[in-house]
């Protein structure tokens, strides 16, 4: 029933937020995101909203495939979770530089080639192969770091901007909506 089904929602979000509480208080290391979350100025606008918007934003970002499309999403995610969300511009860039590590060394993997023979562009002899790089790979890894930090910059405008447990409450909802229709009261 509606009101069993929302009952239970209000216990998971209390056991969530209380879950989030107490690592807080035990300084369990690491970036606090909650904390940017929980005091952003975009905190009282809907979880839901956000988590539908910023998803939006990130299928746009995968889709449209396109340079021009990822560097506006990266500055309008930017944008809104600084200025709109006020977040300090160098938190900001300390968070996003996180996965900036990992989506440099997935460049390189796609930039660089392996063969037994020198091709490409450039080439460094290993003795046994050949490093090649060619201009066409070092394009194609650029536009696709820029699509995966228009992804992240997406993420980074809900998590900035949601605290956690109404991250978890969003899912769970949603869950519970996606499972209903096939519920079936056996009698």
């Amino acid at each position: 029933t509606p009101s069993n089904s929302s009952a239970a929602s209000d216990v998971y979000k209390r056991q969530v937020k209380e879950f989030f509480m107490h690592m807080h208080h035990h300084n369990t290391g690491g970036i606090a995101i909650d904390s940017y979350a929980c005091n952003s100025r975009l905190r009282h606008i809907s979880a839901g909203f956000k988590a539908g918007f910023s998803m939006l934003l990130l299928l746009f970002c995968i889709f449209a495939d396109h340079p021009v499309i990822s560097v506006l999403l990266i500055l309008f995610a930017a944008s809104v979770t600084v200025f709109l969300g006020g977040i300090p511009l160098h938190d900001y860039l300390s968070v996003l530089g996180i996965p900036v590590f990992f989506v440099l060394l997935g460049g390189i993997a796609i930039a660089v080639d392996l063969s037994l023979q020198p091709t490409g562009d450039f080439y460094l002899n290993l003795f046994f192969c050949y490093l090649c790089v060619t201009y066409a790979g070092i394009l194609k890894a650029f536009f696709l770091m820029l699509k995966v930090f228009g992804a992240v910059s997406c993420m980074f405008l809900m998590t900035l901007s949601t605290p956690s447990h109404e991250l978890f409450s969003v899912l769970h909802l949603s869950l519970i909506h996606i499972s209903e229709p096939t519920r079936r009261v056996v009698i």
